[in-house]
């Protein structure tokens, strides 16, 4: 057995302090050995000729210099399930549907997990992982994220809580002032000469301001025996559900007790962005007004691998995942839980029975019925809440599609570079989202729930596609345990479900036809069948490989 010291592990304090920023190693791309395609690494999949280049695994930081990646994560989605979502639901129906939210987090702890681990194994974002098996599955996923995405209803929202801040009436006003904040998102992004610095700072400090208002709001609501009563609720009603709360509404808070949708694959594009295990090694996008074309970081056409037969390249490679699924927990599922069960305990103590959107049921609803003092501290709470996921969007929409549109399509053309694609769209993102704004459109609301639960539908494909890819291509010492492939079971299960009701539903079926089991209608025949089908086959790939995994069938 080699042997090594834990400086050989661990970065020393002054190397892992620059992950407080976001860090880019240097190589000489073109001399790097290409690493062998047989079963001891990922499997090269559709680009069999695109080998993945060795290199040594970077040591592992501590825990408190990697906070970052996941900020942004909750950043987009405190504004979503966390004050819009879940406050609604459990309003209108009672603290005992809470259970659900906090299982929702948990399950999206482990897929972001999943979702991260190809990423941080090569250094690939989630469009090479995709398009690896075939590159019309990242395409696929990159029009199903244009949809989800591309109306700028958060900024909607956190238009309406502003003006009410400012004094001014929010179903006239709230335009304008979205549309400014569209412009200052804009401003934040080209904030420095690394976007995702910028964007990770301001992410980080807000999702901070917002725990501490609404925490404010908690000790001045009178709703702290109700935050007690509704985890007691939420314990003794596990499992229940209530026939009266929308699917598509409820679908969309299941989505978005997290990132939600395509949200949850940005995470495979942040860790790289950050420079997390082998994202190091590629370039990050850069701010093209600042930075001259000559000098930006390339964005290689393939990832990174370690000798996976040196013990201390997997001491690494162990060191670094395990700071990984530490830092989502702190930094994604602690803030999401701390913020929505207060601001559903607010909302139940305040507004129960309600039937209003979201947006509405804090306006006209629970404000009025408040002290001035604490309306505006939540307003403001909420205001950063949504603001926070328009500023997360606003980096994510166009880093999530010139991600793609340059790894399927540009990569070979020497007039382009991702990171003035990402420019381009950027503008053209903003552009747009301030023309949808002031033209006068006024149900955000709906448009917002219409997007959710789209996000909804995608997560349930996405999830049995990880639960395969990280088993059927991955060798032994980077697939998933059974702890957590038996939780990707679970999540594929959960949002198929719920998909496959929606999907009735909004064929036109009533309810009860849609909830009926075993199913009568031809169309809830054919959706259950692609529901259990896929959990079967996608399940009993995973135990295939999970026991004989590519690695020790090169050794048979």
């Amino acid at each position: 057995m080699a042997e090594y010291k834990d400086e050989d592990v661990f970065a020393p304090d002054e190397e892992g302090r620059k992950y407080l920023g976001s860090v880019y190693i240097e190589s000489d791309y073109d001399a790097l050995p290409v690493a062998p395609d047989d079963n001891r690494y990922p499997k090269r999949g559709y680009y069999k000729d695109l080998g993945y280049k060795l290199i040594e695994i970077p040591r592992a930081p501590k825990l408190r210099h990697v906070i970052g990646p996941s900020a942004i994560g909750a950043g987009m989605s405190l504004g979503s399930g966390e004050t819009l979502f879940w406050p609604n639901i459990t309003a209108a129906s009672g603290g005992y549907l809470f259970w659900m939210f906090w299982l929702g987090v948990l399950t999206q702890w482990v897929i972001d997990m999943e979702i991260e681990r190809p990423a941080a194994v090569t250094g690939e974002g989630w469009p090479r992982t995709f398009a690896r098996v075939h590159p019309g599955l990242a395409a696929l996923f990159m029009i199903m994220g244009f949809f989800q995405w591309v109306w700028p209803g958060w900024a909607s929202g956190a238009g309406k809580m502003a003006a009410y801040v400012a004094g001014l009436d929010p179903a006239t006003n709230w335009q304008w002032v979205a549309a400014i904040l569209m412009v200052i998102i804009f401003l934040i992004e080209m904030g420095g000469p690394i976007i995702y610095n910028a964007v990770e700072k301001a992410e980080l400090i807000m999702v901070v301001v917002i725990m501490l208002v609404f925490l404010i709001a908690l000790a001045i609501s009178g709703a702290g025996g109700t935050y007690v009563e509704m985890w007691g609720a939420s314990f003794a009603g596990f499992g229940r559900m209530d026939p009266r709360i929308d699917l598509m509404t409820l679908l969309g808070g299941l989505a978005y007790a997290g990132n939600g949708g395509v949200g949850n694959l940005m995470q495979a594009i942040w860790i790289k962005e950050k420079g997390f295990a082998m994202g190091a090694y590629q370039g990050r996008i850069e701010n093209p007004v600042r930075v001259k074309e000559e000098e930006m970081e390339p964005l290689y056409p393939a990832g990174f691998v370690f000798d996976v037969d040196d013990e201390l390249q997997m001491a690494r490679w162990n060191a670094w995942w395990n700071v990984i699924n530490w830092e989502h927990f702190i930094t994604f599922v602690i803030p999401l839980i701390f913020a929505t069960s207060i601001t559903s305990a607010v909302a139940i103590h305040y507004a129960h029975g309600t039937q209003l959107g979201a947006i509405d049921m804090w306006l006209k609803e629970i404000f009025p019925k408040v002290g001035t003092g604490l309306a505006d501290a939540l307003a403001v709470g909420i205001f950063f809440a949504l603001f926070t996921t328009q500023a997360a969007i606003v980096d994510s929409f166009p880093r999530f599609m010139s991600e793609a549109i340059y790894d399927l399509w540009l990569r070979d053309n020497p007039k382009w570079n991702i990171s003035k694609l990402f420019f381009i769209l950027l503008v053209i993102f903003v552009i747009w989202g301030i023309a949808i704004i002031l033209s006068g459109i006024r149900q955000p609301w709906l448009l917002l729930v219409l997007g959710a639960g789209i996000a909804g539908i995608i997560m349930w494909f996405y999830n049995l596609f990880y639960t395969w890819y990280n088993t059927a291509r991955l060798p032994s010492y980077f697939q998933p345990n059974w702890g957590r492939i038996l939780a990707m079971w679970w999540a594929i299960l959960f949002f198929g479900y719920f998909s496959i009701l929606t999907l009735g539903n909004k064929f036109g079926l009533p309810r009860e036809v849609a909830y009926e089991f075993p199913p009568s209608h031809p169309v809830m025949v054919t959706l259950w069948a692609i529901y259990i089908l896929s959990f079967i086959y996608v399940a009993a790939l995973s135990v295939k490989y999970k026991l004989n995994p590519i690695d020790k069938q090169a050794k048979q």
